[in-house]
């Protein structure tokens, strides 16, 4: 006793470990003890009372004893019957080791066939039985059996199904005709399946999704040898035709599923079914932290690739399992490129991290119409065990693969040159790699005003929200003040990081110029006054030598001062330089008799001469100016 109790306990311990470790689907059975130990369908989702149909599953009969008659000796393997109809019916499972189909209809035609081999020959068996018209045809082992070949079976109202018990109203306590032994992968399907789609004996198990499949019960969500507190065991297919296990408080209690033995509870099949099985598994992107799921990427981001159940986990890869993986950019429309295991088992087995490769870049980006590509990931799971092969392929997943933004910037027109107090409206555009946004892409640009480095003011409204030229002023013109001002545009493009670029113009203040007078620094003559009473007119004696000062060098503002002459009569506009870095400016020897030895040649004639300051703008490429003028 005291083994059988450690025995049993490890096996416990096995199945938990087994169940969490993460490989997907382990291959479990039901333990059925021979006594009120059964599974009830009511109503069949998805099925016709009188409707074709074919019933399959693996089974392992561990009865002993009764006679070769079914007479209350019929162990029920499964059966189907009528809700409140004892008369319609129809049951498979053995008489004494003899294989064996019973069917009565709802006219009192029946019939009772058996087969001669005993089936208690400690081995599984898989078991197709399909109900076409009138015929039923009994497949054993993937081989017809002629022996339980039965026709003529008319109105079958079917409505509630069983497995290991009895299924008509009348079926109460019915000893020894529930099944003893073990079931796994129990298939009903609303169709009558021909022999070459018969699946029974596949070692691949299904995907649930099958056209025609109505139930699948798989007997793996339990622990094997385990405490199990669950009443039903799930349905595979998206119908949810749910069993609902008997309840443990008949008497005798129906199953405990709790018994470290195995009986009466889930158990490790060992039926030929392989595992482990990659059925309904999905792709999981994220990054490589694994933190965050993802649907875009930019261009060469690394990328977590992850095959995970359809609980979420993350599967495992079992005794015989390779991974082969694929990419297309028209999602497998046409055949896609397969991607080979590269350095770093880089795209292999069922969960990895990719750094940069073309798998996960985007060659377009130099000049993408849209920005993006949308690639889709396939990987193709197989599991092999020497004699049998299955593949899963998994389903695909969509990957969006985002263009960095490059060669941006911001151009401006006018660029100026600009002064204070011009009247402008400035058309700027950003260009860059990336499309002009539109519906159908992720593109976005956002613009900012700044002016002369202050906060950057954001522009925003039909006008300019993803515009690649804007108008600035909009429907008027600009009163133009020193400073600067800046145009920001900022791009962005789905996963990729944004980009933001500026292009700023310079306005410049207005030249502001102060005075000039006649002044007698040192021991110069003074200048005298016109007669004329113009008071920017003076007069002097030819040969003598004066001066013109700035009446206040400091109301001389934002300009370089130049000092400039002109011969009024003989040269008129056209000034001459004589420099800026003097508040105050030597006239020279002014008209004499001899005009070599004057500083300036005074052309014959002339009697006058015109002095002024003309302020010029600090940026030498604008044309503000300002000028005082004098003689």
């Amino acid at each position: 006793m005291r083994t059988n109790i450690y025995s049993g306990l490890s096996r416990v311990l096995l199945a938990l470990l087994f169940c969490c470790n993460g490989l997907f689907a382990q291959n479990d059975a039901l333990h059925f003890d021979g006594d009120n130990d059964y599974i009830t369908l009511q109503p069949i989702q998805g099925f016709s009372p009188n409707a074709d149909f074919t019933v399959e599953g693996w089974f392992y009969s561990t009865a002993t004893g009764g006679g070769v008659s079914c007479v209350a000796n019929f162990k029920r393997l499964f059966s189907f019957a009528a809700v409140g109809n004892p008369g319609s019916q129809f049951d498979v499972g053995e008489c004494g080791g003899f294989l064996s189909v019973f069917w009565s209809d709802a006219f009192g035609n029946s019939d009772l066939k058996q087969m001669g081999t005993s089936i208690r020959d400690n081995q599984w068996h898989c078991i197709s039985v399909v109900r076409s018209g009138t015929n039923v045809t009994v497949y054993l082992d993937g081989n017809v059996v002629p022996a339980l070949a039965s026709t003529g079976a008319g109105q079958f109202n079917l409505e509630r199904f069983h497995v290991g018990h009895w299924a008509s109203v009348i079926a109460q306590n019915t000893p020894n005709q529930d099944w003893t032994g073990y079931v796994d992968e129990v298939k009903l399907w609303a169709t009558a399946l021909p022999p070459a789609s018969l699946t029974a004996c596949n070692p691949c198990v299904l995907k649930g999704s099958e056209p025609g499949l109505v139930a699948y019960w798989q007997f793996d969500e339990g622990i094997a040898y385990g405490f199990n507190t669950n009443t039903l065991t799930p349905d595979a297919t998206p119908i949810g035709n749910n069993g609902v296990f008997s309840s443990p408080t008949l008497t005798p209690p129906g199953f405990g599923l709790t018994n470290p033995t195995g009986l009466s509870n889930y158990i490790t099949s060992t039926a030929p079914v392989l595992y482990p099985q990659y059925n309904n598994t999905s792709l999981l992107l994220s990054d490589p932290l694994q933190t965050t799921p993802i649907t875009s990427i930019c261009s060469g981001d690394a990328v977590h690739f992850s095959i995970i159940d359809p609980n979420g986990n993350p599967s495992q890869a079992g005794a015989g399992t390779s991974v082969q993986w694929y990419y297309s950019d028209d999602c497998f429309n046409t055949p896609g490129t397969f991607i080979p295991p590269g350095p770093g088992a880089l795209f292999s087995g069922l969960s990895f991290v990719s750094p940069p490769v073309p798998a996960i870049t985007n060659p377009n980006c130099a000049n993408s119409p849209t920005g993006f590509i949308d690639r889709c990931y396939q990987a193709v799971v197989t599991v092999t065990n020497g004699q049998s092969t299955c593949t899963y392929t998994v389903t695909s997943l969509p990957l969006r693969i985002c263009c960095p933004i490059q060669n941006a910037q911001v151009n401006v027109s006018p660029m100026g040159p600009f002064c204070e107090g011009d009247m402008e409206q400035f058309t700027v555009s950003v260009s860059s790699n990336m499309p002009a946004p539109n519906a159908n892409n992720n593109v976005h640009i956002s613009w900012c005003v700044i002016h002369n480095g202050g906060t950057p003011i954001p522009l925003t409204g039909f006008l300019f929200d993803d515009q690649p030229t804007i108008t600035y002023t909009g429907f008027g013109l600009l009163t133009l003040v020193p400073g600067t001002i800046c145009f920001q545009a900022k791009i962005s493009n789905c996963a990729c990081p944004s980009v933001t670029v500026q292009k700023c113009v310079t306005i410049d203040p207005r030249p502001v110029c102060g005075s000039i007078t006649g002044s007698s620094p040192g021991n110069l003559i003074n200048l005298m006054p016109d007669p004329d009473n113009n008071p920017d007119h003076y007069i002097i004696c030819p040969g003598n030598d004066a001066a013109i000062e700035m009446v206040n060098p400091a109301l001389f503002l934002n300009c370089n001062p130049v000092w400039q002459f002109m011969y009024p009569n003989t040269q008129p506009g056209f000034w001459h330089d004589m420099g800026g870095s003097n508040s105050n400016q030597n006239t020279g020897i002014l008209p004499h008799s001899q005009p070599m030895i004057s500083p300036y040649m005074w052309p014959a004639g002339e009697h006058c001469i015109m002095y002024r300051i003309e302020c010029q703008a600090l940026n030498p490429n604008s044309a503000a100016h300002r000028v005082i003028l004098m003689s």
